[in-house]
């Protein structure tokens, strides 16, 4: 009888286990869109937010998007998206990124590492990601990226509707302060 009972209640454990694994999963994997900017956290816990404004047909630039993997410490990574057409960008090109008409900052193709997985080059510094983001919260109307180089000018602007709440969301998901 004993066996039994301690049988049926490592079943229950079981049944119990499986559907937190499952519930916790489908949460991980759930979207929010904010208007202009879609936020997405895979079941690993790394989460994505990106504009849903695409480049210009004409081989055009597009937003930045930023990245954060699940750690603790896990820095925030902005992807700068290479120009359509082009596989590298000159080491001299330079991307400018603007908040409401005001420069927060620039960076020089040569300080980036290009990441062909995320489709561009990439930074977690600190003293660059952080001020963009804290710029893009706080903007009323749009952000703005602009890559000078030697064989292309392109410029890419996207509304900051939804951003707040996009990247609000994605802290909620990794149980993270604002």
């Amino acid at each position: 009888m004993k066996l039994r009972s301690f049988v049926y209640a490592g079943l229950a454990a079981s049944v119990v286990g499986v559907l937190a694994l499952q519930t916790t999963a489908s949460a991980a994997e759930l979207l929010d869109t904010g208007a202009t900017w879609n936020a997405a956290c895979n079941t690993a816990m790394t989460c994505r937010l990106t504009t849903s404004d695409l480049p210009a047909n004409d081989g055009g630039l597009a937003i930045p998007s930023f990245v954060r993997a699940n750690g603790a410490k896990s820095p925030v990574m902005m992807v700068l998206p290479t120009i359509d057409g082009w596989d590298t960008l000159a080491s001299d090109g330079k991307f400018t990124i603007s908040v409401d008409g005001e420069e927060i900052t620039s960076i020089k193709v040569s300080q980036l590492k290009q990441d062909d997985g995320e489709g561009g080059y990439v930074t977690s510094d600190p003293k660059i990601v952080q001020p963009v983001l804290a710029a893009a919260r706080v903007g009323k109307d749009a952000i703005m990226v602009t890559y000078d180089g030697p064989e292309s000018q392109e410029v890419a602007t996207a509304d900051l509707t939804g951003f707040r709440e996009s990247l609000d969301w994605l802290s909620q998901q990794q149980h993270r302060g604002s």
